[in-house]
């Protein structure tokens, strides 16, 4: 149960907390700032908390050592100190729900996106579709770093491409992100021409996942609207060759060596029976990973399963150069609708637009493409 509080149980014990947020919110801790109700104060403190960093657990501390304190704590007279807690918490989770991560320049924004990686990096990606939602969620995070930005226009099938999976199983995948609340569609004045938009949500994070996160290395190159694909992993571990599971426990191997399978599927959060069929059938068996005898069985990295070694795995499968192939489809694929754009304007059907706003005017040219690709569809 919370201490009892008084008038002045203000005693500002840790100054470390105090110095991370602003002059502001310090006089609404202080009691120098009165313009607002109890409640209205406790978010405010609460936002400026969430801004700078803070966690939950210390936001409650910094208010618990504040003159705040005893005023959140008294409800008409009659002190509520065994209520303090439980009313900072309500304070914070309504606040969480509203609350969007204050944004500056694209440096900022590169820095965020390097922290959710790592979280969807550390996400444990389960069931059948783990593995390929992780590599979507990935790519798409890496794209967007590329640019710098965190609201992305993004083709499905370059997706796919960057991802090493399938087109529909991008498509699928990012529906299920967005189930997660990893992104959100943004459909807003959107023509049948246009990539779909993609909001990432840059506060996102499972429940309970605490500590830093080490961002990977920035990238200065920007996709632009030509076709630039990141290094996403190699071809040996696309889904037509050891698939993106492989991978998963390949890259744990490196940082775990001589693990057992239960300890590998324990830090990935799959299955035993998906670890032990990766490793034993397809990285033990192509001489990837080496095997201990008895029981049980552990594993590790082979020493001589170099970059070489990879590439014949691949090979293997015809998968080598299976990037080159898809990005040269893409291409000629993406001339052809530029193509069929240019056909299709020379056979609008010209409308008069005098008497129409600007805005109608984008409006009518948005239907006419759409009914233009619909028909193409349809023949």
């Amino acid at each position: 149960m919370a201490e009892r509080l008084t008038a002045d149980s203000g005693r500002h014990t840790d100054e470390a907390l105090r110095e991370r947020v602003s002059s502001s919110t310090i006089d609404l801790l202080d009691g120098r700032d009165g313009r607002y109700t109890e409640w209205a104060t406790a978010c405010a403190i609460a936002t400026d908390a969430m801004n700078k960093g803070l966690t939950e657990n210390e936001f409650a501390r910094l208010v618990r050592e504040s003159d705040f304190a005893y005023e959140f704590a008294t409800e008409s007279g009659r002190d509520r100190s065994n209520r303090l807690d439980s009313r900072l918490s309500k304070v914070w989770s309504k606040v969480e729900e509203i609350w969007t991560p204050p944004i500056g320049n694209a440096t900022d924004v590169r820095a965020r996106l390097a922290a959710l990686s790592a979280r969807l990096d550390d996400h444990r990606w389960g069931g059948r579709t783990g593995s390929k939602d992780r590599a979507v969620a990935l790519s798409l995070v890496s794209w967007a770093h590329e640019v710098g930005v965190w609201t992305l226009d993004a083709s499905t099938r370059e997706l796919a491409v960057r991802a090493g999976v399938s087109r529909g199983t991008a498509s699928r995948a990012l529906g299920r992100l967005t189930a997660l609340g990893v992104i959100s569609p943004d459909d807003s004045a959107r023509s049948a021409r246009d990539a779909r938009r993609w909001v990432l949500n840059l506060g996102w994070t499972t429940k309970g996942q605490t500590g830093t996160h080490k961002p990977f290395p920035p990238n200065t190159r920007s996709c632009g609207p030509v076709m630039s694909l990141p290094s996403t992993g190699h071809p040996a571990f696309l889904g037509a060759a050891l698939g993106q599971t492989s991978e998963r426990v390949w890259l744990d191997l490196l940082d775990h060596p001589d693990s057992t399978v239960g300890e590998v599927a324990d830090r990935l959060g799959i299955t035993s029976k998906t670890v032990r069929r990766s490793l034993d059938s397809k990285l033990v068996a192509n001489q990837l990973v080496t095997k201990t005898e008895g029981r049980p069985s552990r594993y590790a990295v082979d020493p001589s399963a170099d970059t070489d070694r990879l590439n014949q795995v691949a090979d293997a499968y015809g998968t080598l150069d299976w990037r080159d192939r898809n990005v040269e489809r893409y291409e000629r694929e993406r001339d052809g609708y530029v193509e069929f754009l240019r056909q299709a304007e020379a056979r609008r059907p010209v409308a008069n637009t005098d008497d129409l706003s600007h805005e109608d005017t984008d409006s009518l040219r948005r239907e006419q493409d759409d009914e233009l690709l619909a028909r193409s569809s349809a023949a």
